[in-house]
């Protein structure tokens, strides 16, 4: 199992704003944050999971091109949204189709309040267990979300623990982890305002965002990408 570091006093976390709705943010979850703000292109190392946790958001989504794959891994990727939509979840597509964002009701995922997990839960995060057996086919990135509730350490923290406990539920029940990168931006990306109960409702949320990793680009360049 993962061990994630939530020390608030070591780790801190940067969002802003990007593509109009989503948020850039450095990952506190292993190791120590960079000292650079710049986006790097990883290195090609047996440690890459490692290196994935380093990376900002921004990064991370951007951080492998498709190439001449594009249009297969469009193709799936479609298919795959279209695939979620029908079993009731909320899901987009950025980076021209490339990526999947799955969005799930943080209410759907734990107590009020609290990073203690509902027996719903296991029902709403099961379908992903299946997309993490082939390592580095998804780089599946896990960006918890608050409503603008509290101060901004209860606000980060919160999310710190809630997306632990995502990442806790994917480890026992048998999920490859080991391309999956979790970071909590508290109340950095809201998706409407705050100013009712269902608006704030909607800003609480976990995005489960379906990178295409190597594994993806190899079977489309082998014609066997099928769904």
């Amino acid at each position: 199992m993962r061990l994630l570091n939530f020390s608030l006093a070591v780790c801190t976390i940067v969002a802003i704003l990007f593509s109009g709705a989503h948020a850039s943010a450095k990952n506190p979850f292993k190791g120590l944050l960079s000292s650079s703000k710049e986006s790097k292109e990883p290195k090609k190392a047996d440690n890459l999971p490692e290196q994935l946790y380093e990376m900002t958001l921004d990064e991370n989504l951007n951080a492998l091109k498709t190439g001449k794959q594009a249009d297969k891994i469009r193709d799936y990727q479609k298919k795959q949204a279209l695939a979620f939509k029908k079993k009731g979840y909320k899901t987009e597509v950025m980076r021209n189709g490339e990526i999947v964002i799955i969005s799930i009701p943080a209410t759907d995922l734990f107590v009020a309040s609290d990073s203690a997990m509902i027996r719903l839960a296991d029902q709403r995060l099961s379908p992903f267990v299946k997309l993490m057996e082939s390592p580095d086919f998804y780089r599946t990135i896990l960006v918890m979300n608050s409503d603008n509730t509290g101060s901004d350490n209860y606000k980060l923290s919160l999310t710190k623990v809630r997306v632990q406990a995502v990442m806790n539920w994917f480890d026992a029940h048998g999920a490859n982890t080991d391309y999956v990168v979790p970071y909590a931006v508290g109340d950095k990306n809201p998706i409407t305002d705050n100013n009712s109960i269902s608006h704030r409702a909607l800003n609480r949320r976990l995005e489960v965002y379906l990178v295409p990793g190597t594994a993806m680009i190899d079977a489309a360049k082998k014609n066997n990408l099928r769904l």
